[in-house]
């Protein structure tokens, strides 16, 4: 992946996990990725607070920031990659 945005010491990029998919709009239930997808998906951090998942939407928007995602491989065939796990 590559990560575009306001980078400052306490930013961490990870995978989502359970803590992240906790802090998402439970509307992300209803997408095209599975459970097991969305705790792989990439994400950004501040700290312990989850400011940008590019796959969900933040239950908090007061938390969310302009980051950008970019998958550097072959997107289209990651992002299947996901829908069938």
């Amino acid at each position: 992946w590559t990560v575009e945005g306001a980078h400052s010491p306490d930013t961490v990029i990870r995978a989502l996990g359970e803590a992240g998919v906790a802090l998402l709009d439970p509307g992300w239930k209803s997408g095209t990725l599975p459970r097991r997808a969305m705790l792989a998906a990439p994400s950004v951090w501040r700290g312990d607070v989850l400011v940008h998942c590019p796959f969900g939407t933040l239950a908090d928007p007061r938390a969310q920031e302009a980051w950008t995602c970019t998958s550097s491989g072959d997107s289209q065939r990651f992002t299947a990659a996901l829908r069938s796990a």
